[in-house]
């Protein structure tokens, strides 16, 4: 993952949120809390597809 200027791979235990309120416009993607965080502006009341590719003991979690 590329942060900012950082770049560092993921580890076991990392938790990489995206949250995002498709009425307000707004995402936020996180790394770990408080590791790396950024929010941004996307455009508001479209659809939008999030996708994942799993490997060997990952996690995926999708809440509402």
């Amino acid at each position: 993952l590329i942060f900012g200027n950082v770049w560092r791979s993921l580890s076991q235990g990392d938790v990489f949120v995206i949250e995002v309120d498709i009425s307000a416009g707004r995402a936020n993607i996180s790394l770990n809390g408080s590791e790396f965080s950024q929010s941004f502006d996307i455009p508001a009341n479209q659809d939008y597809v999030v996708g994942t590719t799993l490997a060997n003991n990952h996690v995926v979690r999708i809440e509402a």
